[in-house]
């Protein structure tokens, strides 16, 4: 009988926080102008934005 492949779950923050540089913890800050119902953004210090969406709604 033939094994199905493991499948791990996708987490959408560590996938945008490693897209910036997995060996490095870049400090972010929210630009809550920017938020919608799902997505909040992000300044780094070297002034790029980082989108962290959200399955569920976020809390204002």
């Amino acid at each position: 009988m033939d094994s199905i492949p493991e499948s791990k779950p996708t987490n959408v923050i560590q996938e945008v926080q490693a897209a910036i540089d997995p060996s490095e913890d870049v400090p972010m800050q929210e630009v809550e102008e920017k938020r919608e119902a799902n997505v909040k953004y992000f300044l780094t210090d070297d002034f790029r934005y980082v989108a962290k969406a959200y399955v569920k709604l976020i809390e204002w």
